[in-house]
């Protein structure tokens, strides 16, 4: 009932057409549009199935990366839970206090520590599963650029006392721009506290602030390994196992940077990194303002 097309026929010579012509092409574009509408069901059902195996892609996809976290959380969290059980074990123990505080402290130092992993992991798993639920909601708030890097620089510089590593600011220039407080920390201080971890004792790393056009990029130079040609296109995906190693022994679970990346493009911006191989890298993302 719906029209799909027009049949044109037309003669020199006047009352050509008797009506039996006209029944013909009617039979003639009867046919025609049985023809053009199973074409087009062919064409929605092709349409249809290729929605179909797109989803049930994603859907395997999705099951893939449940598996991967469920498979990290087991795996990740068993040994610094025994580690944990086991040290407390032997702090109730008869007789634990003739051990003396140092010994109590270094195990209660070694316990705080697993703790602080695990809740690490816990809020990056979390992280992966509301980015990938599509609920990475960004709440803007203007930011002070130098305060915000200066305070980052403190923290971190606490963490990385033990390795002798300084963490130097470079000069920002006053400006404020938007973002959302929260996970612009997060970005930072992931990319910092990798410099760290993968840098060697007594090196560098260094946070810098440059305006360029109509946005800002901010960049997080270290002293490290550099990154590897075969590492660049698994860099800021989930679960990529890179093969520089922390040089402190520092735990990592592939989650970080993928996280970084989402939090970066949700906010408008770009990330990437900048590296040869021993020659340590500099990653750095850009914020619209």
């Amino acid at each position: 009932g719906v029209p799909v097309g027009f049949m044109f026929f037309s003669s020199t010579q006047p009352n050509t057409y008797a009506q039996v012509h006209v029944s013909s092409f009617q039979r003639i574009a009867g046919q025609l549009s049985v023809i053009v509408e199973k074409g087009r069901l062919v064409s929605e059902l092709a349409t249809q199935k290729a929605e179909i195996e797109r989803q049930n892609a994603e859907l395997r996809r999705l099951n893939e990366l449940k598996n991967a976290l469920l498979g990290m959380a087991a795996h990740d969290l068993r040994n610094p839970i025994g580690y944990i059980q086991m040290t407390s074990d032997f702090l109730i123990e008869p007789g634990s206090e003739d051990f003396g505080p140092e010994i109590h402290q270094r195990f209660l130092q070694d316990i705080n520590h697993q703790a602080r992993h695990m809740v690490q992991l816990l809020n990056e798993l979390l992280d992966v599963t509301q980015i990938e639920a599509g609920k990475l909601v960004i709440d803007p708030h203007p930011i002070d650029l130098n305060e915000f890097l200066s305070d980052a620089v403190r923290r971190h510089s606490v963490m990385a006392a033990p390795k002798n590593t300084t963490i130097v600011l470079e000069d920002v220039p006053a400006a404020r721009l938007m973002a959302d407080p929260p996970r612009l920390r997060q970005v930072i201080d992931n990319l910092v506290s990798n410099a760290v971890k993968y840098s060697p004792s007594g090196s560098t790393v260094l946070l810098r602030a440059e305006r360029q056009d109509s946005a800002w990029r901010i960049s997080v130079q270290d002293e490290g390994p550099g990154i590897k040609p075969q590492d660049r296109d698994r860099l800021f995906k989930e679960f990529a196992k890179l093969s520089a190693r922390p040089t402190g022994g520092e735990s990592s679970t592939g989650l970080g940077l993928a996280i970084t990346r989402r939090i970066v493009e949700a906010h408008g911006g770009q990330i990437g990194v900048d590296s040869e191989p021993g020659k340590g890298a500099t990653f750095w993302f850009t914020l619209p303002g």
